[in-house]
């Protein structure tokens, strides 16, 4: 529909004015330019907008008045969008935007034996051993550290831009629990008590 086009051309707009804020040659601001609007345009025509309620874009946790401290941890982040999933309960799902080829759910929780995972992470409780399931669960305590974030967050999602070798577009979704969370913020304490006290360098 033309007010679909009119979105799509809006938001190529938004597009380019952040890549001039880019340090790029001439050549690669160009190539990017092009590769984004394919990216844009590939991804707002194949999703369906019906049913979706956002309740908030790129919201940033941890500066200004958004305080997020574990203990007495500062953490900050930034989530590209948030979801109502039942505005009566008060549930949202995050969703994060992710370039390259589309990834597994099992790649996402860190069960694929090649994808090169430390030794560290590899003795990590099943939930929280994949990087990429660990920055959904990380966004979760995320709002629950922030006062002034008032929905519960209970699923995660990451929506690949780029299609996959079948053309299609694929999300992957994932439920949240308080279990997972709490042993992803168990882990933060400990790295950061051996950076304070410089054991990783023993």
């Amino acid at each position: 529909s033309s007010s679909n086009a009119f979105n799509i051309a809006s938001i190529q707009q938004e597009f380019q004015k952040a890549l001039q804020k880019e340090l790029l040659t001439d050549q690669d601001f160009n190539r990017w330019l092009i590769k984004g609007n394919e990216l844009l345009e590939n991804y707002f025509s194949g999703i369906n907008p019906n049913g979706i309620m956002p309740f908030q874009l790129e919201r940033s946790f941890g500066s200004g008045k958004s305080q997020t401290i574990l203990d007495d941890i500062r953490l900050s982040g930034r989530i590209d969008r948030v979801d109502w999933l039942d505005t009566e309960l008060g549930t949202v799902k995050v969703i994060d935007y992710k370039t390259g080829s589309p990834k597994s759910a099992n790649y996402i929780e860190g069960a694929v034996a090649s994808m090169g995972l430390s030794e560290r992470e590899k003795e990590l409780p099943e939930p929280i051993r994949g990087p990429y399931k660990r920055q959904l669960l990380f966004y979760k305590l995320l709002t629950q550290l922030d006062s002034s974030f008032k929905p519960v967050v209970t699923h995660g999602c990451f929506e690949f831009v780029e299609p996959s070798s079948s053309g299609k577009l694929v999300s992957r979704s994932f439920e949240l629990t308080q279990d997972d969370v709490d042993l992803l913020a168990e882990l933060i304490k400990q790295v950061m008590h051996e950076i304070r006290s410089l054991q990783f360098l023993e």
